[in-house]
């Protein structure tokens, strides 16, 4: 069956790269997904300064996968106290203040011995 107009394609993606068709002119959807370690890759992707709005809009359909689960990057993003990020680095030091306890690694564990 081929797609219509009316069909819309919603794309999945390998490792941080978004492969998609376009199904019509009018419309297309792109989920993204993306690895913690390759959220600078994604938060490039946007002129700065940006707004924290206009970041969280933009990163709406974005998933981080984390180290122990998944999280909504333009939920993370709305979280952030500040309303204006200079750069992509800006945003991703400040994305790290937000992150869950288990974005990085096991809960309560650390790497080196007591």
């Amino acid at each position: 069956m081929k797609p219509t107009t009316e069909d819309v394609l919603c794309v999945v993606t390998k490792k941080h790269e978004v492969h998609t068709e376009e199904v019509s002119q009018n419309f297309v959807c792109m989920a993204r997904e993306v690895k913690l370690s390759h959220i600078n890759d994604v938060l490039e992707k946007i002129e700065y300064p940006a707004a924290q709005a206009a970041a969280t809009n933009e990163f709406s359909d974005v998933t981080v996968l984390l180290a122990d689960g998944e999280a909504n990057l333009g939920k993370l993003v709305s979280e952030i106290g500040s309303d204006r990020f200079d750069s992509a680095d800006d945003l991703e030091t400040e994305l790290h203040n937000v992150l869950p306890r288990e974005a990085v690694g096991e809960p309560y564990q650390s790497e080196g011995e007591g």
